[in-house]
C-alpha cells in the first residue's frame, strides 16, 4: 500500500473516531436527561460495545481465548478503562453538560505522562512535559475551581478521575503487553 493511500486511511480513521467519540457524549447526556440510570446505560453501552468487537472479531476470523499473559492487560482494560471511567463519566455526565464532558474525560494523555515516568520509569522530554502542563493550565482555566459552585466542581473531578482511570489502563497495558491484540 502506498503511503498516500495509507495517510488518507489515517485522515478517515482520524475523523471516524472524532464522530463517534464526539458524538457518543451528547447521546448519552440525551439518554440520562430523558430518565435513563447512568450505571445501567453505562453497563448497556459497555455490554453492546464488547458483543459488537466479539461479532467482529469472529466474522474476521480474530475471535481468540485470551492466555495467561493477556490477563493482566483484559483486566486492566476491564476495571479501569470499561469499569470506573464508564461509571465516573456517566454518573458525573448528569450534571455536566456534553461537551464539556468530552472535554474533561478525554484528558486521559496529560495523566499518561506522569504516569509513565513514576511507573515505567520513562524519560520524559521538555516538549512532552510542557505539553502536559499546558493541558493541566487548559484544564484548570475549563473547571475554574475558583468559581465554580461545589457540587459541579465534584462532578468534574469525577470525570477527570473517569481520564486517570483510562490512563492507568494505559499504563497497565504498556508494562504488562498483552500477546493478543486487545480488541
Amino acid at each position: 500500500m502506498n503511503a498516500e493511500r495509507l495517510a488518507g486511511r489515517g485522515w478517515v480513521a482520524l475523523l471516524g473516531g472524532v464522530v463517534l467519540f464526539g458524538g457518543s457524549w451528547p447521546v448519552t447526556k440525551f439518554a440520562i436527561t430523558a430518565g435513563a440510570d447512568p450505571l445501567w446505560f453505562a453497563a448497556g453501552r459497555a455490554v453492546l460495545s464488547g458483543a459488537a468487537a466479539f461479532l467482529l472479531a469472529a466474522l474476521g476470523g480474530r475471535l481468540a481465548w485470551p492466555g495467561r499473559r493477556d490477563l493482566p492487560a483484559l483486566g486492566a482494560i476491564g476495571l479501569f478503562q470499561f469499569g470506573f471511567f464508564f461509571f465516573l463519566a456517566h454518573t458525573a455526565l448528569a450534571g455536566v453538560s456534553a461537551g464539556r464532558t468530552a472535554v474533561l474525560a478525554n484528558t486521559t494523555t496529560i495523566f499518561v505522562l506522569p504516569l509513565s515516568l513514576l511507573f515505567l520509569h520513562e524519560k520524559i522530554s521538555r516538549q512532552r512535559a510542557a505539553a502536559a502542563l499546558l493541558g493541566l493550565i487548559g484544564v484548570a482555566l475549563l473547571m475554574r475551581p475558583w468559581a465554580a459552585a461545589p457540587l459541579a466542581l465534584g462532578r468534574e473531578a469525577m470525570l477527570l478521575g473517569a481520564a486517570l482511570s483510562w490512563a492507568l489502563a494505559i499504563i497497565l497495558v504498556r508494562r504488562y503487553p498483552p500477546r493478543l491484540s486487545m480488541f
